[in-house]
């Protein structure tokens, strides 16, 4: 057996990219959306009825950027990441 060790750099979301950043926002939504549909808060519900009221499925993502971005950003700044954006686990 052998046993071997690698350094990983790891970033808190504001040392990320802009770039990257928007990325992990929009996996962090599109997480929202898929996953975590039981726990939703009051903006993010009245984001995506607004979105079905105004028949944009679509524009889901920016109606909950909208309405919750303190509660997305606070969510992607909980967590540390590669720096393509993958969450470090």
């Amino acid at each position: 057996m052998r046993t071997v060790t690698t350094k990983t750099n790891v970033y808190k979301f504001d040392e990320l990219s802009e770039k990257v950043q928007s990325i992990v926002i929009n996996e962090h939504i599109e997480f929202i959306l898929e996953d975590e549909t039981e726990f939703l808060s009051p903006n993010v519900l009245r984001a995506i009825e607004d979105a079905e009221k105004m028949r944009t499925p679509w524009f889901t993502g920016e109606y909950i950027l909208e309405y919750a971005r303190d509660e997305v950003m606070e969510s992607v700044r909980e967590n540390e990441y590669l720096i393509t954006g993958e969450i470090f686990a």
